[in-house]
């Protein structure tokens, strides 16, 4: 059986399952840290000088994110994304917790590389002023338009059975497996404002997309404090990654959709069993010694 493939787009946690589960898939593209609510904004660009910064290396402006950054100011994404056709197209909204970049041309883009931007324009690679909007600045009848035009310019390339939306939630439980201890994050308050945020466009998203394939988020997981990438409200517990690897196996053999959505609610509750079983007495702790 030939390996199957997949694109992304979105944050590192649909990427993260990939690698740090066993698995068959070969990930062709993959794009993060951009916009997608301005995946096609049209305004001449002149903010971004390539050839220094093809040349321009740190420790922060990696070839990745040099790459996630020019794609998104150049407003290139779908084209870098379709260069090579996967079988699917795994999609989450996890950047729309960011806030945004806007340059003096208008072009936006997304916020949290503003300290590489911040690099870049000091080394004349970025040749544009910028002002920093919120995440939540536009309304929603704004976020719904620019959800269903990001929605439209994905269909372009991809059939709605070729799509996987994976809904990829902060949490607020963090669990230290160094002392075995569960608390909650500090900024609690924040990420629960930015989760409504992306609640309604993940929904407007659902919507528009009607017909393509879900991983539903496992809903109070807890986040890990050792992850690799650090302490995020989206870094989450080894377990979380086996359950998406799992969604997608069932996913790609192609079953009925009502099917499909029944093994998919199956494995959704067999992993919340698994989390209560595995951080039961860890909560426990934690609340005792309030």
């Amino acid at each position: 059986m030939n390996n199957i493939t997949i694109n992304i787009l979105g944050c590192c946690v649909s990427r993260d399952a990939f690698d740090l589960i066993q698995n068959n898939y070969i990930v062709k593209q993959y794009v993060a840290a951009f916009a997608p609510l301005f995946i096609n904004q049209k305004i001449k660009n002149d903010i971004i000088n390539i050839d220094k910064l093809n040349k321009y290396n740190s420790k922060n402006a990696t070839n990745f994110y040099k790459r996630c950054i020019y794609l998104d100011i150049s407003k290139m994404v779908m084209e870098y994304i379709n260069e090579h056709k996967a079988n699917y197209l795994l999609i989450d909204i996890g950047t729309i917790r960011s806030n945004y970049i806007k340059f003096d041309n208008g072009i936006t883009t997304y916020g949290d590389v503003l300290p590489i931007i911040k690099e870049l324009k000091s080394n004349g690679i970025i040749l544009s002023n910028y002002q920093i909007l919120n995440f939540d600045y536009m309304s929603k009848e704004e976020f719904l338009i620019r959800t269903n035009e990001y929605c439209d310019e994905v269909l372009k390339l991809y059939n709605r059975n070729e799509i996987i939306l994976n809904e990829v939630r902060q949490q607020v439980i963090l669990f230290d497996k160094s002392n075995k201890c569960i608390t909650k994050i500090k900024n609690f308050y924040e990420v629960e404002r930015q989760n409504k945020i992306h609640d309604f466009v993940f929904n407007a998203m659902k919507n528009r997309l009607h017909g393509s394939h879900v991983i539903p988020m496992l809903n109070q997981i807890p986040l890990d404090k050792c992850h690799r990438w650090g302490m995020n409200p989206l870094h989450f517990t080894y377990s979380y990654y086996k359950y998406v690897i799992e969604c997608i196996d069932i996913i790609t053999k192609k079953y009925d959709i009502n099917v499909e959505q029944e093994k998919i609610k199956t494995l959704h509750d067999k992993y919340l069993n698994i989390f209560r079983n595995t951080y039961y007495t860890y909560l426990c702790n934690a609340f005792i010694n309030i």
